[in-house]
């Protein structure tokens, strides 16, 4: 290889080196950036959600007040019902017409937010109806989703 290629071959490695930082600098600038600040309005918004404007009153050591100090304070929060303690609330399980004091209303041996987050029913302890219960299913690796087909 002659001086001559050499050096080319070190400008092209260059040039390549160059065309790779400028496309991390882009994508960091164009995709990166926009991504984090929008987590920092969301984060925001969340932290305004949380906190309300209120005063403190300054008193002198006997009953007179000598001014107020704006301040922060935490928004009281709303208390979730869940009577079950499933991570249903009573509104949830009021809307599915599930049992809001059973962690497993159709008593398969799944609780009920599971059964809302895999798709089965958990007013009916077998889902696909093929006799064999979705809790039972789950436990023997079989889809509690699709029925059996009898005499396997």
């Amino acid at each position: 290889m002659t001086i001559k290629n050499k050096i080319i071959l070190i400008i092209i490695i260059i040039a390549l080196i160059a065309l790779g930082s400028y496309a991390g600098y882009y994508y960091y600038q164009h995709y990166y950036l926009p991504e984090i600040r929008k987590e920092s309005v969301q984060q925001t918004q969340e932290r305004d959600n949380t906190i309300q404007p209120g005063t403190i009153e300054i008193k002198s050591g006997g009953k007179d007040t000598l001014g107020t100090i704006p301040v922060l304070t935490p928004k009281p929060q709303e208390q979730i019902q869940d009577s079950d303690n499933d991570s249903l609330s009573d509104e949830q399980e009021a809307k599915m017409g599930t049992n809001p004091n059973s962690r497993d209303t159709d008593g398969d041996g799944i609780d009920d937010p599971y059964e809302a987050k895999w798709g089965t029913d958990p007013l009916k302890a077998d889902t696909d109806g093929d006799g064999i219960s979705d809790g039972d299913e789950i436990r023997a690796g079989i889809n509690p989703l699709v029925a059996e087909k009898k005499g396997k």
